[in-house]
């Protein structure tokens, strides 16, 4: 049975996905199959790509996707069923704030989602829907390893420029 590694990206008015296949140690860098839901807000669709060349688009109806929670719900069972015999090892999130104590992938929990709750002042329109997709994944897939990776992180890394003005020597 082939492995996959789902990954996640709950926005605000989109959610998007990718599946990776691990064959071994190895992971494919193509997706299996990725797509997104957009337009939540207003005219929802989604778009699914399979391999790299066999893509559909579809509008969705507002009744099923009448809000983020319906839409992840949807997107979440249109990704089970894709799976087929696929074994799911693990989530990818990708969470906006990890404040000062998240700079590096971060394994999920209730304690550490609990604590990255306390960011959503920080990111009011990012973090509660990022929250919100992993809650769905770890309840729709309890014994996949559900990780977090922060755009915080990446930030932190970044060095300012000579000519920015919050250089200092």
């Amino acid at each position: 049975m082939t492995a996959v590694i789902v990954t996640l990206n709950a926005g605000s008015s989109s959610i998007k996905f990718a599946t990776f296949s691990i064959y071994g140690d190895a992971l494919n860098p193509e997706p299996e199959f990725k797509g997104q839901i957009a337009g939540i807000d207003g005219d929802p669709f989604m778009e699914i790509t399979v391999g790299k060349d066999q893509s559909r688009k579809e509008r969705l109806c507002k009744e099923i996707v009448s809000d983020h929670g319906a839409a992840l719900d949807y997107l979440l069972n249109t990704i089970d069923e894709r799976l087929g015999t696929y074994q799911l090892s693990g989530v990818g999130h990708r969470v906006v704030h990890g404040g000062a104590k998240f700079s590096a992938p971060q394994i999920l929990t209730n304690e550490t989602i609990t604590q990255l709750e306390k960011f959503i002042p920080l990111a009011p329109g990012h973090q509660p829907h990022n929250l919100n997709g992993v809650k769905a994944a770890q309840k729709r897939w309890p014994e996949a390893r559900q990780v977090a990776c922060f755009d915080t992180a990446f930030q932190r890394r970044q060095r300012p420029q000579n000519n920015s003005p919050y250089h200092t020597r």
